[in-house]
């Protein structure tokens, strides 16, 4: 099947999704909710983005230091951005990978942009492993029963993804440029003992990141009339993203909504203001990600 079908079938999936949890919850509750919204919720969204990048890009510019590789802190964003972009569009989050390719047009090696991606995807996962155990804790019935499972189904799920296309990628990228998947991990194991600070790094990084996403999602809840403790909101949005990587939507689109309207109803939020509120965020999101797409276009033909 060509790529852009199965990524039709992708958002078609994600669409009917959000049709039933409309349908079921109310969709003349929802549509009021969202009409009614201050516009300047867009705005709160956006900069939390912007503010996310800029975490982000610190994580890369960090790891690449590290490996003593220079780039410009300007031209790592840009990259990011696009790499963003690209990543929220398509199914799994896979997309991201395109910051390999972007790296390698400002001559840095495959392997060490290779290392950079790892490394900083490992802390992100080490940190949504922890705050996902911590969520099911506190929220589901018998959390404590739960807390294993939940780890190896998040760990399963991710090791198999990984497998399945992360590996599957970089190893051709690597083949293209003379080098073996296998003298590539050597690396990349010498790289993570010569500095175990820098995970730990990378973790707090990720715990500011997600701060900074989550605060924007406090305040649009608030705008759209929900009114939730910081914390809760903090948890939940983390473990939240973690369905995005599951690649059966269009970044998530339709699992965000549908595990935002369980996880906030366990604390007592109705399903119309917690639907209302989550397809802003992804309105906005998708949004962003497509102006992002059209930049990176316009770069190329200028080219």
């Amino acid at each position: 099947m060509k790529k852009p079908y199965f990524t039709l079938m992708k958002a078609g999936l994600g669409i009917a999704i959000i049709a039933v949890l409309s349908y079921t919850i109310g969709l003349r509750e929802i549509l009021g909710i969202i009409s009614s919204t201050n516009p300047v919720v867009y705005l709160i969204i956006a900069i939390g983005y912007l503010l996310n990048a800029l975490l982000n890009t610190a994580s890369y510019s960090l790891v690449l230091s590290k490996l003593n590789v220079k780039i410009r802190f300007k031209t790592l964003f840009r990259h990011f951005v696009s790499s963003w972009s690209i990543g929220t569009i398509i199914p799994g989050k896979f997309g991201d990978l395109s910051i390999i390719y972007f790296l390698k047009k400002q001559n840095i090696e495959v392997k060490d942009s290779a290392i950079m991606y790892l490394v900083d995807k490992a802390g992100t996962f080490a940190f949504y492993v922890m705050m996902a155990t911590i969520t099911f804790y506190l929220l589901l019935p018998g959390g404590k029963i739960y807390i294993p499972m939940m780890i190896a189904i998040i760990a399963l799920l991710s090791f198999v993804l990984f497998l399945r296309f992360g590996t599957k990628i970089i190893s051709k990228l690597l083949k293209k440029y003379a080098m073996s998947f296998e003298e590539f991990a050597e690396k990349l194991k010498a790289f993570m003992r010569k500095d175990y600070s820098l995970f730990i790094i990378l973790i707090l990084l990720s715990a500011i990141r997600w701060a900074v996403l989550a605060l924007s999602m406090w305040l649009v809840l608030g705008m759209a009339g929900v009114y939730v403790d910081f914390p809760y909101v903090y948890l939940i949005s983390v473990t939240i993203n973690i369905l995005a990587l599951i690649p059966i939507t269009i970044s998530g689109l339709g699992l965000k909504e549908g595990a935002s309207v369980y996880m906030y109803g366990l604390i007592g939020v109705p399903a119309g203001l917690v639907m209302a509120a989550s397809l802003i965020y992804s309105i906005a999101t998708i949004g962003l990600a497509l102006i992002g797409l059209l930049m990176i276009q316009r770069m190329e033909d200028k080219k």
